[in-house]
């Protein structure tokens, strides 16, 4: 008999958009991935075409004349970004080209990278939502054809570094469940021997001038937010429902904040960032969370390195209730002189499977 403990909300690649993958467990990495969701977001989307006309002793619309449409649906994945299974998503975030990986130590560490270009991200996802009823009885949702749209990074002094990723989904198919296997939570051979941990807020670090700056600067929160710019919604007169898999349809976006000590100290790092702000100067920058080590100087972890970045803010802030202070948004910027990918992201773990 299950609870709302046994609650789970499943995600595995499709090879066919739409197309149900194969497999019945989550124990073996090649399969389902447990996502770790903090919440059940995932909702239905339906249409409903009436017809009314004169017919004589109306009272009402028809029981006969409305026609109920699947529109597919949608929902959001947030989690706390574990330092294992986080290859998973990397393919549906910045490009179609699968993540290429590199190793990096001895034991297996392996440096996943996927980055942007002129496409979008073309990965497909059922998402199984696991959903005991009260009577004790797991009753499964598939959503298929599920495309990451927008998702977010973000980090603050005191927490967790957590991911949000936002997904449009083709159809919801019930039934097909899952079969959970105990103690193999995100799904691979090595798990319990190699546990997954998860990224705090200790080891996050932010470098305004990129790998080339020696000064990490005093972040109190940090977000990342990517709108990936998919047309979702190409349905056709075609005898079916279901739309075809989304493209890109305009230029995506990449914005962020951060905030800081308002600090003026010559050769502060900080000082130079409302003059940045003024004479819109781009600069590289990179984001770097760590965890534990993989083998020798070699640490699980994650990177975002950004390759021009501009600030859209950044004036002062005085009260007499804090210390001085500046919030920085910025926007991500594309350097057609160079052609280097506008965003790169790259995982280490010890994950060989994506």
């Amino acid at each position: 008999m299950a609870s709302i403990l046994d609650s789970a909300v499943l995600i595995q690649k499709e090879a066919v958009y739409s197309v149900i993958p194969t497999g019945t467990t989550y124990s073996s990495a090649a399969l389902w991935l447990a996502s770790e969701a903090q919440a059940d977001t995932f909702k239905r989307s339906q249409e409903y075409l009436e017809s009314v006309g004169m017919r004589g002793a109306l009272q009402t619309t028809p029981s006969d004349r409305r026609r109920t449409i699947p529109m597919g649906g949608e929902g959001t994945i947030t989690f706390d970004i574990p330092d294992r299974g986080f290859v998973r998503y990397l393919e549906g975030l910045l490009s179609p080209t699968p993540p290429t990986s590199a190793v990096v130590s001895a034991t297996s560490g392996r440096a996943w990278t996927v980055q942007t270009g002129t496409e979008g991200p073309s990965a497909s996802y059922t998402i199984q939502v696991q959903r005991p009823d009260v009577a004790g009885v797991i009753q499964s949702y598939n959503h298929v054809g599920s495309m990451i749209t927008e998702w977010s990074m973000k980090a603050d002094v005191g927490g967790l570094f957590n991911f949000e990723a936002k997904f449009d989904c083709a159809d919801i198919v019930t039934g097909a469940q899952v079969t959970p296997v105990s103690g193999a939570v995100p799904g691979s051979a090595s798990i319990t021997a190699n546990p997954a941990s998860i990224f705090d807020w200790t080891r996050v670090q932010v470098r305004w001038g990129g790998d080339t700056s020696a000064y990490n600067l005093d972040t109190r929160s940090l977000e990342f937010t990517a709108n990936l710019a998919l047309k979702t919604d190409r349905r056709f007169l075609r005898n079916s429902y279901i739309k075809k898999k989304p493209i890109r349809n305009g230029v995506p976006e990449f914005t962020g904040s951060f905030e800081i000590d308002f600090d003026q100290t010559a050769g502060n790092m900080a000082s130079g960032m409302y003059a940045d702000y003024v004479a819109g100067t781009t600069r590289s920058m990179y984001i770097l969370v760590e965890g534990t080590q993989v083998s020798g100087a070699v640490n699980r972890s994650l990177k975002i390195s950004i390759d021009k970045a501009q600030f859209s803010g950044g004036d002062p802030e005085v009260s007499l209730t804090d210390t001085p202070k500046q919030t920085l948004p910025f926007k991500v910027l594309y350097d057609p002189s160079t052609g280097n990918p506008a965003v790169k992201i790259e995982y280490t773990t010890i994950d060989t499977w994506t």
